[in-house]
């Protein structure tokens, strides 16, 4: 599964564009914002990246 940041905040996941967006804070933390719901947990891109694959893993079962 390839999950893609791209630098316009949008995410891919294995080519196609999921709803939500990403976003830099100033300290260079990441979060995602999904249908205006901020996701409160700040974490590094690597950390997000591993997140979201495992998101949409689960939901491809």
């Amino acid at each position: 599964m390839a999950v893609v940041l791209e630098p316009s905040g949008i995410v891919k996941v294995d080519g196609e564009v999921i709803p939500g967006r990403w976003h830099e804070d100033e300290l260079g933390g990441v979060y995602f914002e999904d249908e205006g719901v901020l996701s409160t947990d700040t974490m590094s891109k690597d950390a997000l990246l591993k997140k979201l694959s495992e998101m949409y893993s689960r939901q491809s079962r």
